[in-house]
C-alpha cells in the first residue's frame, strides 16, 4: 500500500481492525492492581453514620461531560520544581 491520499480510506480501515483485535484482546486480561482496586471501591455505594451515599458511576450522564476534561492532562504535573 502506497502512502498516499488516496489510500487514506484503506489507512482507515486497517487501523480500524487493528484496534477492534487489540480492544478483544484486553477483553481477555485479568486486571489487577491498586488503581483497580481503588476504582472499584469508587464504584461501590456506601452508608456512614447512617447517611447512603451513592456510587460514582462513570456512565452517569452528568459524569460523561467532565471525563475528557479530566483525562486531558493539562492538569498533571509536567515537572517537580
Amino acid at each position: 500500500m502506497g502512502k498516499g491520499v488516496a489510500n487514506f480510506w484503506r489507512y482507515y480501515q486497517v487501523g480500524q481492525q487493528a484496534n477492534h483485535r487489540y480492544l478483544d484482546a484486553l477483553a481477555h486480561v485479568a486486571v489487577k492492581g491498586e488503581a483497580v482496586a481503588e476504582l472499584d471501591s469508587l464504584c461501590q455505594g456506601r452508608t456512614k453514620d447512617g447517611r447512603h451515599y451513592a456510587k460514582f458511576n462513570l456512565s452517569a450522564r452528568r459524569i460523561q461531560p467532565c471525563l475528557p476534561r479530566v483525562m486531558a492532562g493539562e492538569h498533571y504535573p509536567h515537572r517537580f520544581p
